[in-house]
């Protein structure tokens, strides 16, 4: 009887442990994705307004370092956050239409 209390107490716990993981990546991901609009916002405007160079962009104290390759017809940016995410996020941006073409994602 001691065992199958035991058992139980031990899988409630680990239970536990587990959804506690899947809401720390949850998390992580809807900052990601955050990220991700509030920069391309950020890039079509800096596009429409100005010129798109390399720079750094600080919001909500995350520094986001951008480097930018005019390829002609579209930027191709390269995204890379200083202090949490461990992944590199390329954009391909439409110069005349102001448009997104791809995002993809690169580990470290």
């Amino acid at each position: 009887m001691l065992f199958i209390i035991t058992f139980n107490i031990l899988t409630i716990f680990n239970y536990c442990i587990i959804q506690a993981k899947a809401i720390k990546r949850i998390e992580l991901i809807d900052q990601q994705r955050i990220l991700e609009v509030t920069l391309i916002a950020y890039f079509k405007n800096e596009v429409k307004n100005s010129l798109l160079l390399s720079d750094e962009y600080i919001e909500d104290n995350k520094i986001v370092k951008y480097i930018v390759d005019d390829m002609g017809d579209e930027y191709e940016i390269t995204v890379e956050e200083t202090s949490g995410f461990n992944v590199i996020m390329k954009i391909s941006l439409d110069k005349s239409k102001f448009k997104v073409n791809k995002i993809s994602y690169e580990s470290k």
